[in-house]
């Protein structure tokens, strides 16, 4: 959902996407990198090509900032692609569904859980590459930073980032791809540096991040799970996506035809499999069907967005939790719109599901979270709510009165033409 597109962002711009940068002069807050540095960074360039069976095409050469120019650079990426107010319909989404309080500030929410996690950033708008002065001592840093700067030099990572702003699980997914393609050659490059010679994705302890974690689950502790596991999704399930890739055949090489055609779920990092030649794309539901049943016109407050099966996962009762892992299991695409009216928020959902059993599943889910919910803030969101099964069609609605049953029926009575399953 919206939190996962503003976490993957934040993620991105938190210097997880190094690239290239040609020589300039140091700005204000600046200082030119040491020649221990430029020098450490070549030794690393060169190990890091014949693991990932690819060759930088252009020097690497980063500018140093201090760590109070390093936030603030941060805070403008997060400003000039999230506008206050996109950020803050965001915001209202996350709090609808009581995954942040009533007066967090998303924004930051993010960054406090990024400082002091910040090594370096890359802007591939600005193609300006930087590292934070005195936060990188280790070379496995630095190992993980240069393999998003070979990956953006061959294959292009602005390209993918644009599109996957599309849809917001598809974004959370891009980023454990990317991540997860990094990490695990790092994991491939530190046993290459024990003398391991060739590595197997095995001798990768099954593509095991957690050794990258330990700080960054600190750090995250006392944020909202949308929010904390937003940011360690991409590192966790993206190294055991990438794992699972390498582990079918052609080494490294088994991931490149993904920076082409890249995972469009968290689905499909979730169940690595679902990538396969067909991949198992998600449905597309078409905006227009949830407008079925209104009785008032569209407000500029109006919000729209989906969950994805890790949006499910936190929503329904945590991304480990069991009974919510079994419930989201089979989403096969989801879309929910919240209306801003007057009187408080009403809002409708559909999502789609692999078989009709799974779809039941869900059903039942949603509908103890409903429950819960009108049981505990009754008043504020009208109190009522509707959720049916139309074979492997889910729809859900929230809001005062009749209106929940009278725009689940309006919905349900124009399935399918609104859904288009791939």
């Amino acid at each position: 959902m919206s939190a996962a597109r503003a976490a993957a962002l934040a993620v991105a711009g938190a210097g997880l996407l190094f690239v290239f940068t040609t020589p300039r002069a140091a700005a204000p807050g600046e200082t030119e990198p040491s020649p221990g540095l430029v020098r450490q960074i070549r030794e690393i360039q060169a190990e890091l090509e014949p693991i990932r069976g690819h060759a930088f095409r252009s020097p690497i050469h980063p500018a140093v900032l201090t760590e109070a120019r390093a936030r603030a650079r941060l805070r403008s990426i997060l400003d000039r692609d999230y506008p206050p107010g996109d950020l803050a319909r965001e915001a209202r989404e996350l709090r609808y569904f009581d995954l942040i309080g009533p007066e967090d500030d998303l924004g930051e929410l993010i960054l406090g859980s990024l400082q002091g996690q910040v090594a370096g950033m890359y802007d591939p708008y600005d193609r300006e590459l930087f590292v934070v002065e005195g936060s990188v001592e280790d070379d496995a840093t630095l190992a993980h930073e240069l393999t998003h700067a070979l990956a953006d030099q061959s294959f292009g990572l602005a390209p993918l980032l644009d599109a996957a702003r599309r849809r917001d699980d598809e974004t959370l997914a891009l980023s454990a791809m990317l991540e997860g393609e990094a990490t695990l050659t790092t994991m491939a490059w530190m046993k290459s540096r024990e003398g391991a010679g060739a590595v197997s994705a095995k001798a990768l302890e099954m593509g095991d991040a957690s050794m990258f974690l330990g700080g960054l689950r600190m750090k995250i502790a006392d944020r909202p799970p949308i929010i904390g596991e937003s940011l360690v999704f991409p590192y966790e399930a993206g190294t055991a996506w990438a794992a699972a890739r390498v582990r079918r055949g052609g080494a490294f090489a088994a991931l490149d035809p993904f920076f082409k055609n890249p995972p469009e779920s968290t689905e499909q990092i979730l169940h690595p499999g679902k990538c396969d030649d067909p991949p198992d794309r998600p449905s597309v539901i078409d905006p227009d069907l949830l407008l079925a049943g209104r009785s008032r016109k569209s407000s500029d407050r109006d919000l729209t967005g989906e969950f994805g099966e890790f949006g499910l996962r936190i929503l329904l009762g945590g991304y480990r939790s069991a009974p919510a892992v079994a419930a989201a299991q089979g989403w096969d695409g989801d879309l929910y719109r919240i209306d801003e009216w007057d009187g408080g928020p009403s809002m409708i959902w559909v999502s789609v599901w692999d078989s009709d059993e799974e779809g039941e599943e869900f059903l039942s889910a949603i509908k103890t979270w409903l429950a819960a919910r009108a049981a505990e803030g009754g008043s504020r969101r009208g109190g009522a709510w509707e959720a049916r099964r139309i074979g492997k069609i889910v729809v859900v609605a929230e809001g005062p009165g009749a209106e929940p049953a009278r725009r689940v029926a309006a919905v349900a009575g124009k399935l399918p033409e609104g859904i288009r399953i791939r």
